[in-house]
């Protein structure tokens, strides 16, 4: 399979999983509440990313092919926004877990359930190559994404037409629009 097969299958399966298992729930009140079957250590996940994030996926693609998936993945595409979380740039500081009222972890990763998959190394936009957590955000909750990218101070978090604008083509070119 190629990468961008690959890619496309990771995305789906985001989409999937999602529309499944609705992991995440805003209360009352405002915060975010995790409620999913997908757990990950975001402490040693902050030292060791890419092992996390595969293994996660792995786990995440087991436990759709226990409920049936893969079916028909063009027709999953849900609207939403892809995130790019720049892990080698991490300070760990909690604001963007403060002011998107829990949607990020604690050391600024977003919800595990909307991992797509662990870029090695990708070209931004500026010149410079980095390490890379690609996540998809489901529409409603993208306010919230936001506001942990704008609190940032080390830019770790930016949405990937932003970051990584050659990225942004390829992932149009899957989903569409």
């Amino acid at each position: 399979m190629t990468h961008a097969e690959n890619l496309a299958v990771h995305v789906a399966e985001t989409m999937v999983w999602w529309t499944l298992e609705k992991p995440l729930v805003v209360q009352p009140g405002g915060n975010v509440q995790r409620r999913g079957r997908l757990v990950v250590d975001e402490e040693g996940a902050v030292h060791e990313p890419g092992p996390a994030v595969r293994a996660l996926v792995e786990r995440r693609t087991a436990l759709l092919e226990q409920a049936g998936w893969p079916g028909s993945w063009r027709s999953t595409w849900l609207p939403g926004r892809f995130l790019l979380f720049l892990t080698s740039l991490n300070l760990v500081d909690g604001a963007a877990n403060v002011m998107s009222a829990g949607f990020y972890g604690e050391f600024n990763f977003p919800p595990c359930d909307l991992w797509v998959e662990f870029l090695g190394e990708i070209r931004l936009g500026n010149g410079s190559r980095e390490q890379a957590l690609l996540s998809w955000i489901p529409e409603a909750f993208v306010p919230l994404a936001q506001r942990g990218i704008e609190v940032n101070p080390e830019e770790c978090l930016g949405w990937v037409e932003d970051l990584a604008p050659q990225l942004q083509g390829e992932l149009t070119a899957i989903v569409g629009g």
